[in-house]
């Protein structure tokens, strides 16, 4: 399952493209790659300029599997700064394709 929290997850503020909506997928590499897509913006040529629907700062998204016994644990985040990135036990997330963590990528333009 994908969660948004901050201000990708305020549905309330965020009507528009910038909400995530919470989403289950059949698997983390399903769920990884729709959220690679979702969160991919594009520069005035139209070509692929990073993933600025999350913002370093505010923003943190955690995908999480759900076992048959109905518990939940998180296998990727996304955390901004405002977050703990240690809370979990794992590393900033990585999109499929990519060699560096979705926060790393961000900060160079931040």
């Amino acid at each position: 399952m994908v969660e948004g929290f901050g201000d990708v997850g305020n549905s309330k503020y965020n009507r528009g493209e910038k909400y995530l909506p919470n989403r289950i997928f059949n698997s983390l590499e399903d769920a990884l790659v729709w959220l690679k897509e979702w969160a991919t913006t594009k520069d005035k040529n139209g070509k692929p300029d990073g993933y600025h629907k999350l913002d370093c700062e505010d923003d943190r998204v955690l995908v999480w599997e759900i076992m048959e016994s109905g518990h939940k644990k998180v296998v990727w985040h996304f955390s901004g700064w405002h977050w703990d990135s240690d809370e979990f036990g794992l590393p900033q997330g990585v999109f499929p394709g990519d060699t560096e963590s979705v926060n790393a990528i961000n900060m160079k333009d931040y």
